[in-house]
């Protein structure tokens, strides 16, 4: 597999890829390794997909809960000691807010929260999004994020200053005005 991200649940390492279906059609795969080793895994025994076969962009573990972020939903399963196609069936917390791109959610260094970079803001993240994003005061400049480029956005948490930042390229960065003469 080539994964576009991996990282830790619990006693498990995760991998976010793309696998054919069975007419040869590329769709987004979530393989997790055996417990405590973490380069084995199982084709049949260690995926998980999203009902629908839909895109899972960026994963992380909160709170021993394993969320699957995608485009414009937010998706939730859990670990029952057993193989990961025997977990529950991935829940949707969301069907708006998601992510596009595989840097756009960051795990708080508690691991209790995380922020998460959606189309329609930034947003605190706990297992549930809030009505409003914290970008609400900001609307102007986030609308401004040029999401045809969503792996240059970047979220990083530094609570030891209690700031988050966000690093994108605004749609309107690239216009140069040039004088003429």
């Amino acid at each position: 597999i080539f994964p576009s991200e991996a990282f830790s649940h619990g006693n498990r390492m995760a991998y976010v890829t793309e696998i054919a279906d069975s007419v040869g059609n590329m769709v987004s795969a979530l393989f997790l390794s055996d417990i405590g080793k973490y380069q084995q895994i199982n084709a049949a025994r260690s995926l998980i997909q999203l009902p629908g076969l839909k895109k899972v962009t960026k994963g992380i573990s909160l709170d021993g809960v394993l969320h699957m972020f995608g485009p414009q939903w937010t998706y939730q399963t859990s670990d029952n000691n057993g193989d990961p196609s025997t977990w529950p069936t991935p829940k949707l917390v969301d069907g708006r807010r998601g992510t596009l791109s595989v840097r756009g959610v960051e795990v708080a260094p508690s691991g209790t929260y995380a922020w998460v970079a959606s189309q329609d803001g930034l947003y605190f993240f706990a297992g549930a999004y809030p009505a409003n994003p914290i970008s609400y005061y900001q609307q102007q400049v986030w609308d401004r994020i040029d999401w045809n480029h969503p792996n240059v956005v970047i979220v990083r948490d530094d609570p030891s200053v209690k700031k988050v930042y966000v690093l994108a390229q605004l749609g309107d960065a690239l216009e140069v005005e040039v004088p003429s003469d």
